[in-house]
């Protein structure tokens, strides 16, 4: 993760831009600490006496993720878990070659809302409840190909539009070839649930009533930081 004084103030930096696009308010300062920690040192400042004079000492890697999120506050954890986790990948050579951890570590500040907007469109959008009429399973598809393109999507953090770049035929739809598929799209077009934006060569996914969104952020990311710490407390022990 670290071995340098200056390495971790870059890593914390990262840290903070992706809590704050992740939009958890957290100070730089906090993030600072959760790094120290989790490189295995007391606090930030035990951290810049040890390796002060441009001293190197390898960051303590294992344990490293459990000891960050028990430094965090309840709201960074969910996203601050992805992303750590995603970045210690990349010091396992097997896990690296076998696994994305570079579009994982990308999508992880997003993840719980594109996620929750999924989720909301399933259960409050009508053409994505059950018995809403033929060509449900093709509607679903669509909708669940956004959270499939974690790394590659764009998220407006006021409207929570989400756009995926590349044409429809180039994003993979699991459904493309399916006889259906077009009448389906162009159902969800039409409901302005999807956007073909030709300017952006980019397609968009309207949100359902943001409000909903963002409540079911906060409540999956109290679960999710509930869960982890826990896992996190017994690892450690």
């Amino acid at each position: 993760m670290y071995a340098t004084y200056e390495g971790a103030k870059r890593l914390a930096r990262r840290f903070h831009h992706l809590l704050r696009d992740a939009e958890v308010e957290i100070a730089l300062h906090e993030c600072l600490f959760t790094m120290a920690r989790g490189g295995g040192y007391r606090d930030w400042g035990h951290l810049r006496r040890t390796l002060a004079g441009g001293r190197d000492r390898r960051a303590e890697l294992g344990g490293f993720l459990e000891r960050a999120i028990l430094s965090l506050p309840e709201s960074a954890v969910a996203p601050a878990t992805r992303w750590i986790d995603a970045e210690l990948t990349r010091f396992d050579a097997d896990l690296a070659e076998a696994s994305d951890w570079r579009q994982a570590a990308a999508g992880a500040g997003i993840w719980d809302f594109v996620y929750s907007i999924q989720i909301v469109h399933r259960a409050h959008t009508p053409l994505f409840r059950p018995g809403s009429g033929s060509g449900l399973r093709v509607r679903l598809s669509i909708l669940s190909r956004f959270s499939q393109h974690m790394g590659g999507a764009i998220i407006d953090s006021q409207t929570l539009v989400i756009r995926l770049l590349g044409r429809p035929e180039a994003l993979g739809f699991a459904y493309i070839d399916h006889p259906h598929f077009q009448r389906e799209f162009a159902r969800l077009s039409q409901a302005d649930i999807l956007e073909w934006d030709s300017d952006e060569n980019a397609l968009r996914l309207n949100p359902p009533p943001v409000d909903l969104v963002r409540a079911r952020v906060a409540n999956r990311r109290a679960d999710d930081a509930a869960y982890w710490r826990e896992m996190a407390e017994s690892r450690l022990r």
